[in-house]
């Protein structure tokens, strides 16, 4: 003789809640670590970028150009890896004194100076940048344009890049988080 009264819930209906909670969490978690690694890359990059847009224009001020310094570390690495490695290019050392605050970066560095009607090549500068990062360098003035590339999903395939420059500081970005 079935009960009136029974509260709780049938196995149906808890079936169908942890079902729907799985569907979200396989939605949600992603998204978060997505959203994670945009935010790890761009706290990394903002400072830098700014320490180098100081450096640049010091350094255009004592000696009238702005100073080109190679890719640095050569390749990114989101577990991080030592600034001053062997290797660093004296022109982040000597020239542009740059000693970032953190002694570990994920991202990968470059910056590129051009005199009042040189062109700006950024493939050439950066191989690999995407399209979607533009800079014009401007015909009457010097110029430099500050350039990161990082792996923060551990993938090959796809890195993220952030263009800032002299003329513009807004950081552009493409492909944020991955």
């Amino acid at each position: 003789m079935p009960r009136k009264d029974e509260d709780g819930f049938t196995l149906i209906e808890v079936v169908v809640v942890i079902a729907i909670v799985g569907i979200l969490a396989m939605v949600a978690i992603p998204a978060f670590f997505s959203e994670s690694s945009k935010v790890k890359a761009e706290s990394e990059v903002s400072p830098l970028f700014a320490d180098i847009h100081v450096r640049q224009e010091q350094f255009k001020l004592e000696n009238g150009s702005y100073v080109t310094a190679p890719m640095w570390p050569p390749t990114p690495n989101r577990k991080g890896q030592a600034w001053n490695q062997s290797g660093l290019p004296t022109a982040w050392t000597d020239t542009l004194k740059l000693v970032p605050q953190t002694t570990n970066v994920r991202c990968s560095y470059t910056t590129a100076g051009g005199l009042p009607g040189d062109t700006a090549d950024l493939s050439a500068i950066a191989p690999g940048i995407p399209a979607t990062l533009t800079f014009t360098a401007p015909a009457t003035k010097a110029w430099y344009v500050a350039i990161a590339r990082c792996d923060m999903d551990g993938s090959t395939a796809v890195d993220s890049w952030f263009l800032s420059s002299s003329v513009d500081t807004t950081m552009q970005r493409a492909n944020p988080g991955k």
